[in-house]
């Protein structure tokens, strides 16, 4: 059996990304997946709140076939390489063979090369290794180099790479408190004839681009049916935006956290902009570009 191991890093949605990847890879190719996920899941620059480590039942259901391990970070595989398990109800060592390729996961800029993007992986090897990654990655047949970094500033539609890589990330399905609050959530949306997710990235990175975001959002907004509704869905409170029963949110301000239970309340932002009708994000952020991946829809935004 073909292997492909991925180790993820970073943000929720960062890791949703490289995940996806290696599902694709393993319905096209036939690999055997494992994941790797490494101790916590935060907002990038942001200091964690929290004493949890993040593991991937704190956010999804299992799927089939994938095997998935805790991990803490600074593992060095050997001949022998071993993992910590942290999803086990104790500590324990579980062997992963063949395995023997360096750290697992590093740290600090003087090991940024093992970050980088794009990745190309050779779907005909025995064993796929992708280190500490939080971008997609493709075979040599995808075009890589336009798909390392998430789409910029203006329309896009999905290629055949990225309706592939949405198929993918489609099987990463909300854990079930997730899924109650994500359906509450949605369930508003029954009294509009249609409703635009608008996705804005705030506090953690600097802006992206030189566009005005509030006049970008606003001009969006002007320009909707008088029957459509707005889903507003941002890492920082935005009291600029007009007051008004058209403007929907998930108001618990716990999501703002960056701890495991702030990830989970983000997740429900994150599902709903993908049911919503139309979709626009921020330019350079992963948040924005997965719910595109897990939306129906084609055609996506990058409005700032």
């Amino acid at each position: 059996m073909k292997e492909i191991y991925v180790t993820v890093c970073s943000g929720l949605c960062n890791r949703m990304f490289a995940i996806a990847a290696g599902l694709r890879v393993r319905a096209l190719h036939g690999h055997r997946l494992t994941v790797f996920w490494t101790e916590r899941t935060g907002r990038h620059g942001l200091p964690y709140v929290d004493t949890v480590y993040s593991d991937w039942d704190h956010y999804f259901d299992r799927i089939d076939g994938v095997a998935t391990y805790g991990v803490t970070g600074h593992i060095a595989f050997q001949d022998k390489p071993v993992a910590l398990d942290r999803t086990a109800a104790e500590e324990k060592m579980v062997p992963v063979a063949k395995l023997k390729y360096g750290a697992l996961y590093r740290h600090g800029a003087e090991n940024a090369k093992y970050f980088s993007s794009p990745k190309i992986v050779d779907p005909k090897a025995d064993l796929i290794i992708v280190r500490g990654e939080t971008h997609p990655f493709g075979t040599p047949v995808d075009p890589m180099r336009k798909y390392g970094y998430y789409v910029q500033v203006g329309p896009h539609r999905k290629d055949a790479y990225w309706s592939s890589l949405s198929r993918a990330a489609k099987l990463l399905a909300p854990a079930a408190k997730q899924r109650g609050r994500i359906a509450a959530t949605h369930a508003k949306f029954a009294k509009f004839s249609e409703v635009w997710g608008i996705h804005v990235r705030g506090t953690d990175l600097r802006p992206r681009t030189r566009v005005d975001r509030k006049a970008a959002i606003l001009k969006i907004m002007a320009g909707a049916p008088e029957t459509a509704g707005f889903f507003i869905a941002s890492d920082e409170p935005l009291d600029w935006l007009p007051d008004g029963e058209r403007i929907l949110s998930y108001d618990d301000p716990i999501k703002y956290e960056n701890s495991v239970a702030g990830t989970q309340h983000a997740m429900v932002d994150l599902y709903v902009l993908a049911r919503c009708d139309r979709l626009f994000g921020s330019a350079g952020s992963s948040f924005s570009a997965m719910a595109w991946m897990l939306s129906d829809r084609d055609e996506y935004t990058v409005h700032s």
